[in-house]
Parts: structure tokens; sequence; C-alpha cells
């Protein structure tokens, strides 16, 4: 669909409004990270985490959108379904990468993307620990602590640096990724898994990775880079599959070279 000036300057307005309450989240984050209890508990699985910090920022997050955007919809990872009939919708996960959060590890972030009429119109990716602020707004370009960002530019996988992804039920799902990872290892430069989907999107918008992959996503992983992504100037293919989601992304010449291994290895 079309996207009318109007509804990009209600993303900007939505982007522009949200970004000094995820600095002080992020602070709070970071400030919780450091204590002996984080309140961990296990969702789907022993690997799915949850922490207390998981659902005390979506609640935030949330609490925020209602009071200053009250007809706007938003979808949370840890359980917010708040008006799903809104043109706009906020998709939210408070923590991506909960798994290094709980080790303290330091590459884990907030996510919140912005959708009008199911299109992505804006999107936030915040890493606390580094301190770096990936923005984009539909036709606006995207940034990186307010500097341009764009994807690279390499054309060959061999000097190409990958990066992807395991679900958290790896060792029972058969789209595991693991013949996926054996096909592509030999072709590559170089192979990264950081464990954090966001920021390996985000990476990918900014050149820092060439290519990435990874199954069994959900929206709230990807809504807010996929915006940062396009504009930036990948390209991406999504597979969805129920209420999952695969993505391949890169640049234009990169995912024409990725494809053919991903699906001969059963993408």
């Amino acid at each position: 669909m079309e996207i009318n000036k109007e509804v990009i300057q209600g993303a900007r307005g939505r982007v522009d409004r949200i970004l000094g309450l995820i600095e002080e989240l992020g602070q709070y984050q970071l400030k919780e990270q450091q204590k002996d209890d984080l309140g961990v508990d296990t969702k789907s699985s022993a690997m799915d985490l949850v922490t207390r910090v998981d659902k005390e920022s979506e609640r935030i997050i949330s609490e925020w959108i209602m009071e200053n955007y009250p007809g706007d919809g938003i979808l949370g990872e840890e359980g917010t379904h708040h008006n799903s009939d809104a043109d706009y919708q906020w998709i939210v996960d408070p923590v991506d990468g909960t798994n290094n959060y709980a080790q303290r590890f330091p590459i884990f972030a907030i996510s919140v993307g912005i959708k009008y009429q199911k299109v992505g119109i804006g999107g936030i990716v915040h890493i606390p620990a580094l301190k770096e602020w990936f923005v984009g707004v539909k036709g606006e370009g995207a940034t990186l602590n307010g500097k341009t960002i764009q994807v690279g530019d390499k054309t060959d996988l061999v000097h190409s640096l990958a990066c992807t992804g395991f679900p958290y039920d790896k060792g029972t799902n058969e789209r595991n990724n693991l013949r996926e990872i054996s096909a592509l290892v030999p072709q590559v430069r170089g192979m990264r898994r950081t464990g954090c989907a966001a920021f390996d999107l985000c990476c990918v918008a900014c050149g820092r990775f060439d290519i990435y992959w990874e199954m069994t996503l959900k929206e709230w992983d990807i809504a807010a880079a996929c915006v940062i992504l396009e504009e930036a100037g990948a390209v991406w293919k999504i597979y969805q599959e129920e209420r999952e989601i695969s993505i391949v992304t890169g640049n234009e010449s990169l995912v024409q070279k990725l494809m053919p291994i991903l699906t001969d290895s059963s993408l």
C-alpha cells in the first residue's frame, strides 16, 4: 500500500516522542542487570527465559503508549495484546536477547517497531550497553547514533561475514538451522552469532554483517529492524509458517546468492 505524508509524519512523531522513555529504560535495564537476582523464569522451555525486567519494561512501554496514543494497538513479546484492529500498531520486544541479559552478556536490545495497516513505518533498536541507537522511518532513511547508515556493498559470499541464530527448541525442532550452517560455512569468510536478532539485523543495515538469516522468529524480533533495513537499502525475504517467521537479508546481490544454498538445505 502507498504510505502518505500524514502517515510518515505520524511515524516520525511517535518515534521522536518515545526515544526519551527508551533511554530511561535502557539505563534501568543496565542497573538491574548488575543485581544478584534477576527474577529469571522460563516460558516455552528451559532455554526460553524471561526476567522481571522483560515484564516491567514491557509494562512501562505499553502504559506510555496507551497514555500518549490511546487509539493505537500494541503487540508485546511478554503478552501485551491491545487494540489489535487499530491502524497504528506498536510491536514491542522489551529485551531482545534475554538469554544474554540473564548471563550478564552486554548484547541485548530494546526493540520497538511501528506499523500502519500492517506496513512497517518506524523502528527503534537501542543497545543500552553499547549506547547505540538504530532508528528508521519509512522514506526518511536509517541512522546509527544520528549518522546515516547503508547496507554493505560486497557481491561475493566468499568475502562476506554472515550471521545467524538458533531456535529455542533446537534440540527437537528439525528446523534447527544446523544443515543451513553446515552448507554455508565453507562458502563465507566468517560466521557470527550474537543471540540478539534485532541487533544482528541492524548490523546488516550498517554493514557490520553482510548477510543474516534465521528461522522460527516472531514479529517482535524483526518489526523494528525491518524498517531500518529497508531504509538502509537492504532487501529481505520472509517465510512465515503459522506463527513463526524465517528471514534472509543483505544486499540484493548477496541475498540472490544465499537463497539457493538455504533452499537446498530446506529453509
